[in-house]
């Protein structure tokens, strides 16, 4: 009989979860992970705008689903993750009502749901978001939206060359508790690294999804450093960080309030790869610099800070 292991302390995660087809065999190193909720939402993409300015996506509802895990015993071969939906992802679609703040042109970097409720977030436009029980009741074809635009200031324009850095790469948004939190390295594309502005924002979700905000002003700033005093600080100079390079991929703690954590390559001009990619942690409500690590060095080449992401999914796993 197998016994448990403990899950590694670190893993890289597939970027990409694969659908298994219902009735599709199931390779052996793949396991279920216990859901305390089965019922779930996919969406759904055309890539066709219509004429009356209505989404080119619908949702798809499901009352059943597993989730399956796949832990590499070896990182930096990837864990991976799996959906297997019980249903017809072509069955029963609702379609969006976005309120008019929405912006023409609206793209999603992240997705999540917290409290009852379910983001996506433009890192350069804002954020639409509805309620879970809209999403899975029968009892209408249509799902209502609610947008909260960016703090002021931090709004970025479309870019058609595709020639400046991907938001992904130097922002991020989470939920905690009851509220959001968006964190920005402020001049990452327009100014020397060691001029650039860690900076987080907070914001407490209207307790109505029919509420709208087009503006930033519920936004609070809940702490800022400059990455030039952030080097100057003891804990800093101890860990021996890379100076040559900028911070990027912000990750919020999700057990630590208002730590953030960040990426640095060692890579110079002319590499084609890292050597070393480091972490590092700053307090945002202190300004303080936490902790810092490398990670293994057979990482590194596998791994380009701006594919990587925090998770505690390792946490939720048994293997």
């Amino acid at each position: 009989m197998a016994t448990a292991r403990p899950a590694p302390s670190w893993g890289l995660l597939d970027s990409v979860v694969r659908l298994h087809k219902v009735g599709e065999r199931t390779e052996p190193d793949w396991a279920v992970i216990e859901c305390s909720e089965t019922r779930a939402y996919v969406t759904l993409y055309n890539w066709h705008d219509r004429p009356d300015g209505t989404s080119p996506f619908r949702l798809s509802p499901f009352d059943g689903l597993e989730l399956l895990v796949r832990v590499a015993d070896d990182p930096p071969y990837p864990t991976a993750l799996s959906i297997r939906l019980h249903g017809d992802p072509d069955k029963d679609l609702k379609s969006p009502l976005f309120p008019p703040e929405k912006p023409a042109w609206f793209n999603a970097d992240e997705e999540f749901s917290s409290q009852g409720r379910v983001f996506w977030v433009s890192l350069d436009k804002g954020v639409l978001f509805c309620d879970h029980q809209d999403l899975l009741s029968s009892s209408s074809d249509n799902v209502r939206f609610s947008y909260i635009a960016l703090p002021l200031g931090c709004e970025v324009a479309f870019d058609p060359t595709f020639r400046t850095a991907n938001p992904s790469k130097y922002r991020t948004m989470r939920c905690v508790g009851d509220s959001l939190r968006f964190v920005s390295i402020e001049g990452y594309t327009t100014v020397h690294s060691r001029d650039m502005v860690l900076c987080m924002w907070t914001l407490v979700i209207p307790s109505s999804s029919s509420s709208s905000s087009s503006s930033g002003d519920q936004w609070r700033k809940a702490g800022e450093i400059c990455v030039g005093r952030l080097r100057e600080q003891e804990g800093f100079k101890n860990a021996r960080l890379p100076t040559h390079r900028p911070p990027t991929k912000p990750m919020l703690s999700s057990h630590e309030d208002g730590v953030v954590y960040f990426m640095l390559s060692d890579r110079h001009k002319g590499e084609d790869a890292a050597k070393y990619i480091y972490v590092f942690s700053v307090n945002m409500f202190t300004g303080r610099f936490v902790s810092s690590w490398r990670l293994p060095s057979s990482c590194a080449p596998h791994s380009d800070p701006q594919f990587l992401m925090g998770s505690d999914i390792l946490e939720h796993i048994k293997i």
